[in-house]
């Protein structure tokens, strides 16, 4: 498998997000199970309400958060960024790789680099409101709070989960974006190749 995202396929970087997002599923489950297995005793007191309170405006604000994200993924102004391969944060090497693409090539790459990133903070969002739930099951003994946190978690995983359509449609998009910027988005060496 290629050790950097500059040399992965489209196609084969899809597959490698479903399963990372498939992990995280799992994983919602697995503390789902964790809680159903350890017993606590209730405990008593306001502490686990106004804590339960807490983490439920926590975890709606990492909803709104993701939201965001997610808008960050899809608009517009991911493209002229594409074309600037110092705002990307790439290891030397796969800087390399990439300036010997072409544009459009490039292009696909870097929304695929963006895709996994922005992906896997995404589902890490979803993923600490399970871990919320689990907390507040061996903080209080309450087992239905793990139930409504796992199934919050659940739900925002499945609504933010990889879509290979919505990646193609993206793809077309930059291609489209490409077409009508002809002459600027061409890098400034490319009359030197």
């Amino acid at each position: 498998m290629p050790q950097d995202l500059a040399s992965l396929s489209h196609e084969k970087g899809l597959k490698v997000l479903q399963l990372i997002w498939g992990a995280m599923v799992f994983s919602v489950l697995v503390y789902a199970a964790i809680a159903w297995m350890v017993r606590t005793k209730p405990m008593v007191g306001e502490i686990g309400g106004t804590l339960a309170m807490a983490l439920g405006a926590v975890s709606a604000g990492l909803l709104l958060a993701q939201f965001k994200l997610r808008q960050n993924l899809s608009d517009e102004k991911l493209f002229p960024r594409i074309l600037d391969l110092g705002s990307w944060g790439l290891r030397p090497e796969a800087a390399e790789k990439l300036k010997g693409l072409q544009v459009p090539e490039r292009g696909v790459q870097l929304i695929l680099q963006a895709h996994v990133i922005f992906g896997i903070v995404i589902w890490a969002m979803a993923e600490a409101v399970a871990i919320f739930g689990l907390f507040l099951y061996l903080v209080t003994g309450d087992l239905r709070l793990m139930g409504i946190f796992a199934l919050a978690s659940l739900a925002q995983l499945f609504m933010f989960r990889p879509k290979g359509e919505a990646f193609r449609e993206q793809i077309k998009r930059w291609h489209r974006y490409v077409e009508m910027n002809r002459g600027r988005v061409e890098p400034p060496d490319a009359e030197t190749r």
